[in-house]
């Protein structure tokens, strides 16, 4: 059961709240108020869409309230209840951001997708849009108007009403698909009717024949290349070896020119070294001299820059101190200026004087706003048209009462303009008042901090004295630490020339060592050369040798080469061919497949117009009954005693039954009926084809039902929506503009209105 619907910007709906009952909800309104629009927020709500949504008719950006104002979004909310549980659906529509929903089970979120929350929806009421659509809601008119159309589009109208536009949709499919494959069929058997198969075998023989000569003539030139390729390897390997024995021999050649070379060298830096005179024993003596002196100077060296730095850090220390002091030096200063010429004892006078003044001021006021309030109160008195003083009670001419009013009035007025003159000059007073309040605090203030001053100048004298001593103690440090530097020099020069020679007489003893080892492999090269015999003639020999090899070589192998590419070119040749010839084996093939399915689907299109027909005469059975019953709640006449759904080859008929003559009659109902009869034969039709459709059917909503209908018609629909369609269906809607529909009985009734002159809201009431 629909229980309640808001309307948040939907369409001319700024904020419109309905709840729904059981049974009939009628909603009542000039063209234009909105009703329509609550529907298709329901079906919107439910399913995401609504008819003419679906159509195209309107975008989503049409839903949104663009009239008297223009909003940015349009939201709908709606409750409902199936199976025990509570449900809400929200969903919101944005001019730049599309749509989003959400539907909530009992308080808790169910999805946020608006995809799975009308699937969730469709799971939940078993019932989906293309259903509701064609059983539960239909647009103004949206029966009727099929009355009108041609055959063909009256057929498919109902068809679709039925569900039947699925059989007549795969019928067509079908058709199209058989169609298509006896085009393929058709355009296959004219492939094959084009081939010489005959040709195309005696091609592949002689290909097969060519490909077996090639092969022979590859074998013969295999073989010989074989026997090149022995020779080749062992002509090879006998020139690789004899190569390589002259390459060792001019490696030892070349190694002692380089040798005999180095030691010529090495003699030379022998007697440099050797004429410097430099005695080893006594090098060694200097050095361990140079280096424990140099050692003992760093040490030395090192403890002064100590000592000078630490004299630097505290004359820095006692520099930063006096800068600091300079600034309080320079405060005191700025406090002492401050405190002359202010003397603390006049402004307490001046205070106290000030006081006094104003304390008057204040009660000076007061005794005007007593005096005002006094002379206002008189005024009042005077003011009702008494015959008596109000205070001595004697009689009082209207002359004497105008002249003490006017009298009281311009004394209050004196007293007002008094008072404003004492509150300006209190307000200046009590401002000096502070001023001095103020001075007297910041006088005390500053000679407070005075005290904390006192000591500045006698640290001025004591950190100048220090500052002194610091910065003589900074120079002796530094002159100390400047003579042991030079000191340290000197030393680091004797030891670096002590180095020198030291590396001179290892450098001696290593050039020594050097050349005894290059003598011995000198000897070593002249043995192993004495040793080789290695003929270049020879070498040259057996380099012809295997050039000409590697000729015939190369040219057996062009040749095989070649026939093997030529071997490759026939075999593309035969699987090409083969290859054509296996398509025309699945062509055929598949033109035997075809044929077997075209026959299939003839027997399923068969049975699907079999299918078609069976249901189709159940629907209109099934329609026709209830349809019957219906009509005999709703027609208030005897003319037409029955009506009738007859299906037709490629139509539909809606008939009446008359009776002329005792003669009874089936006539179309679009040919002789009346606008309302057609309305209500419509109607009754609507009724039972969604009962039909829907067997649990839950709700009907039904767009100006009283269309054409006559007041007897209309008497007998109000009469049927109270007694007899609640009890088959959970809630009806009513939509119209029929103010008779208020009569329906135990209906909850609400009224749509909206002032379309200045494009007003709709404001809905219930009644």
């Amino acid at each position: 059961m629909i229980r309640r619907i808001e309307l948040i910007n939907w369409k001319t709906h700024k904020d419109t709240v309905i709840e729904f009952q059981k049974g009939v909800n009628v909603l009542i309104g000039i063209m234009g108020a909105g009703k329509s629009s609550v529907m298709d927020a329901i079906s919107f709500a439910l399913f995401g869409t609504f008819p003419a949504l679906a159509h195209k008719r309107v975008s989503l950006g049409n839903i949104i309230m663009n009239r008297p104002t223009e909003e940015t979004h349009a939201e709908v909310r709606l409750d409902f209840d199936s199976d025990g549980s509570e449900y809400r659906v929200i969903r919101k529509v944005s001019a730049k951001q599309g749509s989003d929903a959400r539907i909530e089970k009992d308080g808790s979120y169910l999805q946020t997708q608006a995809e799975r929350v009308t699937e969730t929806i469709e799971e939940i009421l078993k019932l989906d849009y293309d259903t509701f659509s064609r059983a539960v809601y239909s647009e103004q008119n949206g029966l009727e108007y099929f009355l009108d159309l041609s055959k063909g589009e009256r057929k498919r109208s109902i068809d679709e009403m039925l569900g039947l536009d699925h059989f007549s949709a795969a019928e067509e499919n079908a058709t199209s698909y058989i169609n298509s494959l006896r085009s393929m069929i058709e355009g296959e058997e004219n492939t094959l009717a084009q081939i010489d198969v005959k040709k195309f075998r005696e091609q592949m023989d002689a290909l097969s024949k060519e490909k077996e000569d090639v092969a022979r003539r590859m074998e013969k030139l295999s073989e010989k290349a074989a026997v090149l390729t022995k020779s080749f390897k062992e002509a090879k390997a006998k020139s690789e070896a004899l190569k390589s024995a002259m390459e060792k021999k001019r490696a030892l050649m070349d190694k002692r020119i380089t040798i005999s070379a180095r030691n010529a060298t090495l003699a030379g830096e022998i007697k440099k070294i050797d004429a410097l005179g430099i005695v080893k024993g006594d090098v060694e003596k200097r050095l361990k001299d140079a280096t424990d002196r140099a050692k003992a100077l760093s040490n030395e060296l090192e403890k002064l820059r100590k000592d000078e730095s630490e004299a630097v850090r505290s004359l820095s220390s006692i520099e930063a101190n006096m800068k600091a002091l300079k600034k309080r030096e320079m405060e005191k200063r700025a406090i002492e200026e401050s405190i002359k010429g202010r003397d603390s004892t006049k402004l307490k006078e001046e205070l106290d004087k000030r006081n006094e003044e104003l304390e008057k001021l204040r009660n000076d006021i007061a005794e005007k706003r007593t005096g005002i309030a006094d002379g206002k109160k008189w005024i009042a008195e005077l003011s009702k048209h008494l015959s008596a003083c109000p205070l001595c009670e004697r009689e009082l001419s209207q002359e004497m009462r105008q002249s003490l009013l006017k009298g009281k009035e311009d004394a209050v007025k004196a007293l007002e303009k008094e008072l404003e003159n004492s509150l300006s000059k209190s307000k200046e007073l009590d401002e000096k008042v502070r001023t001095t309040k103020a001075s007297i605090d910041k006088l005390a203030l500053d000679n407070a901090r005075l005290k904390d001053f006192e000591a500045v100048g006698s640290d001025m004298a004591r950190l100048s004295k220090e500052l002194d001593d610091a910065e003589v103690k900074r120079k002796e440090a530094e002159k100390r630490y400047k003579a042991k530097s030079d000191e340290s020099e000197n030393a680091k020069e004797l030891l670096n020339k002590a180095k020198l020679d030291a590396e001179k007489i290892a450098r001696r003893e290593d050039y020594s060592r050097e050349v005894r080892i290059n003598e011995s492999t000198l000897n070593e090269i002249e043995k192993s050369l004495s040793g080789m015999s290695v003929d270049e003639k020879e070498i040259y020999a057996v380099q012809d040798a295997l050039t000409k090899i590697s000729s015939e070589l190369s040219e057996a192998s062009s040749k095989l080469e070649s026939d093997s590419a030529y071997t490759k070119k026939i075999e593309a040749q035969m699987s090409d061919k083969k290859k054509q010839m296996d398509d025309f084996g699945r062509i055929e093939s598949r033109i035997r497949e075809r044929r077997a399915v075209i026959a299939n689907m003839n027997k399923f299109k068969a049975a699907l117009i079999d299918t078609e027909a069976m249901l189709r005469s159940k629907l209109i059975g099934s329609v026709n009954s209830l349809m019957q019953s219906v009509w005999s709640e709703l027609y208030p006449y005897g003319d037409y005693t029955a009506i009738r759904l007859t299906a037709k080859k490629d139509d539909y008929l809606l008939e009446s039954r008359v009776v002329l003559d005792n003669d009874e009659r089936w006539l179309g109902i679009d040919s002789v009926a009346s606008g309302g009869e057609r309305s209500l034969s419509c109607l009754a039709m609507r009724i039972a084809m969604s009962m039909v459709i829907v067997p649990n059917l839950r709700w009907i909503i039904l767009d100006e039902p009283t269309h054409n209908v006559d007041s007897n018609g209309i008497d007998r629909l109000i009469n049927m929506l109270s007694n007899n369609l609640p009890k088959v269906v959970d809630q009806v809607f009513i939509i119209t503009h029929d103010e008779s529909m208020k009569q329906i009985s135990n209906a909850r009734v609400y009224m749509l209105d909206r002032d379309k002159d200045v494009h007003g809201n709709t404001v809905a009431s219930v009644m």
